[in-house]
């Protein structure tokens, strides 16, 4: 059963990030964290990894997702709100 709810929160992160919603970092960060520890408790170490690493590059999306990018002239973007 916890597989089948992991796949769920997998692919609503995967609708929240086409588009183009910071919630879909924060779900896969989520799944993510619960596929490590599935992996783990069925000892598939690789497949652990892989996930421990799918986890880092979440993490490193919700970062990149939340700042405001610089233009090449080093002026920010401003926020979606701020426009």
């Amino acid at each position: 059963m916890l597989e089948w709810i992991l796949t769920g929160l997998s692919l609503a992160g995967t609708w929240f990030n086409i588009q183009k919603k910071v919630t879909g970092w924060v779900i896969w960060f989520i799944a993510n964290i619960g596929w490590v520890a599935s992996f783990l408790q069925k000892s598939m170490w690789a497949e652990a990894s892989l996930f421990g690493a799918y986890t880092v590059l979440s993490i490193y999306g919700m970062y990149k997702w939340m700042r405001p990018s610089e233009k090449a002239d080093g002026k920010k973007d401003p926020k979606p709100s701020e426009t």
